[in-house]
């Protein structure tokens, strides 16, 4: 279970930043091209001649986004961790509150019949007994 899990890691680091880089989509125009550092950092890609500039600006875009993920990622670690502590807490609270309507209904019942039901047992117990032959 931990290699699998290891490798869906690393799997899914290495989608992010080969298809992190081809989201970007630099098809060389001018002005809106569709690349996310002009929409992130307001730098025009197509204005950068140094290589170097060009991948670092790149690389700190897809680092906030990498980052955002990360945040939003430990975010839901830590609310699914809140309600595996405390879903017995919120089960009992939800769920088992209240009785459900079948019991409700059948101890309503039984309350009612109370007299018939003692008359019941007094004859059930005296049916065969010997004094009334």
């Amino acid at each position: 279970m931990r290699s699998v899990s290891v490798s869906f890691l690393v799997i899914s680091i290495l989608a992010l930043s080969i298809l992190g880089f081809l989201a970007m989509s630099h098809e060389g125009e001018r002005g809106a091209s569709g690349c996310l550092a002009l929409a992130m950092r307001g730098a025009e890609c197509l204005e950068l001649l140094n290589p170097v500039e060009l991948a670092s600006l790149h690389l700190a875009v897809l680092k906030s986004f990498s980052t955002a993920l990360i945040q939003l990622a430990g975010a839901f670690a830590v609310f699914l961790a809140f309600v595996l502590v405390w879903r017995r807490r919120l089960i009992n609270f939800y769920f088992l509150s209240q009785p459900p309507l079948q019991i409700a209904r059948k101890a309503f019942e039984e309350n009612l019949n109370l007299p018939e039901r003692k008359i019941t047992h007094w004859l059930a117990l005296h049916e065969l007994s010997p004094t009334f032959s």
